[in-house]
């Protein structure tokens, strides 16, 4: 049997190729994504999907001040208010510090529900996919 060898996974110091994030734009993390059967995408189509990375395109061209002030009824961007929704308690599995920061939400499109989240500086953590806007439902 031949020995496996040993590569390196990261790319030598001074040798990344990726240009790094503008100053002041979005990005986004699933590092808090919680999949569940009420916020999963299992029965998403490939469509779906297309339409949440087109979005998370879209978004990651603006400001956080640019999308919060954002009133377009395309984008429906605004703070969730969680004792008017169906998850009164709110990302209730994140701990206290999480908690703390003002949950946001936009939609894909019409009919595509929502991805709620909360914003640290410029970061976007999708906390919540909700294809079938089951938050207000």
């Amino acid at each position: 049997m031949a020995k496996m060898r040993r590569t390196r996974i990261a790319p030598a110091p001074g040798r990344m190729n990726a240009l790094p994030t503008p100053d002041g734009f979005i990005s986004f993390s699933y590092r808090y994504y919680a999949s569940s059967e009420k916020f999963g995408v299992a029965d998403c189509t490939g469509a779906w999907f297309e339409s949440l990375l087109e979005r998370l395109r879209a978004l990651s061209s603006l400001t956080p001040q640019e999308l919060f002030s954002n009133r377009s009824p395309a984008l429906r961007a605004h703070p969730i208010e969680f004792s008017c929704s169906s998850e009164p308690q709110g990302f209730a599995h994140l701990n206290h510090r999480l908690r703390g920061y003002e949950p946001y939400q936009f939609q894909l499109s019409k009919e595509t529900g929502r991805v709620h989240g909360f914003f640290i500086d410029l970061i976007f953590y999708i906390v919540w996919l909700d294809p079938h806007h089951r938050l207000y439902s």
